[in-house]
């Protein structure tokens, strides 16, 4: 992919990682349906596209990672608005990211509101800064928690916390979330762009079909019973099993030698 600059986002290309950023300055990079529709359409071209092994996501100056949705743009009390921009719009996004083959790192420099939180967590690898907070927004306007944020908040903090959260629209800080597991790691401001790249180039290293298959039966794991992913595991390492990366791998671990995946 070519390093370029849309009308709401932003994508750096450098090797096999891309950069992808929100921009919308003025409305704390807030999600309209131009924004979703210019990553709904980039992240295609990045899973579709060999050169990229890793996809970075982040957001543009200090304050905000994601405000939520761009509520100026909704159209208060027309019937069916909201479920139609979730099934045209946020949930593809979300399946753009939780459906790749592809590692996510979300890179939060600030504030992670309503669907934001869906947007992070999504992704695979999620580094923040000690500034950031998580806003369940949604509440507070009258609306139920979407884009995927009640599944992902349940499953790492148990569905009566995740109740208390939802119905009192509170925040969260970097430090909860790290412990709740939420997040992988908090660092400071100046090393995030670094520390996000370091944890992309360790994840371009490792043999690409494999890493593919271990998110697919990560998110499987979270709704599956363990008879159920006795059969994911089986199918999928048949298939790893064929790949040249795993004779590649046993040859230099045999050779005792580094591996040099495709």
């Amino acid at each position: 992919m070519e390093t370029k600059k849309l009308t709401t986002i932003q994508i750096q290309a450098k090797g096999p990682v891309v950069s992808v950023t929100l921009f919308r300055p003025d409305r704390l990079n807030a999600l309209d349906v131009t924004m979703i529709g210019e990553l709904i359409e980039t992240l295609r071209q990045a899973n579709s596209d060999p050169s990229v092994r890793v996809i970075i996501l982040t957001g543009d100056g200090e304050r905000s990672f994601c405000s939520g949705a761009d509520l100026t743009q909704e159209q208060l009390g027309k019937p069916g608005e909201y479920e139609q921009h979730l099934r045209e719009y946020y949930h593809p996004l979300l399946r753009a990211i939780t459906g790749s083959p592809k590692p996510f790192i979300a890179s939060l420099n600030g504030a992670v509101v309503g669907a934001g939180i869906g947007l992070a967590l999504a992704c695979d690898y999620i580094i923040a800064v000690p500034e950031v907070q998580f806003h369940m927004a949604f509440a507070r306007i009258g609306l139920v928690p979407d884009t995927g944020v009640m599944s992902f908040v349940t499953n790492h903090i148990g569905r009566q916390r995740a109740f208390d959260w939802a119905a009192t629209a509170g925040a969260m800080s970097a430090q909860e979330a790290l412990k709740n597991g939420m997040i992988n790691e908090i660092v400071e401001r100046e090393n995030l762009v670094m520390s996000s790249r370091t944890k992309a180039a360790v994840y371009a290293k490792m043999p690409k079909a494999a890493l593919g298959f271990i998110k697919q039966m990560s998110h499987a794991a979270v709704n599956h019973t363990l008879d159920e992913m006795l059969v994911i595991e089986r199918n999928l390492q048949e298939r790893a099993a064929a790949e040249p990366d795993h004779m590649e791998g046993v040859r230099a671990f045999l050779e005792k030698r580094n591996p040099e995946f495709s």
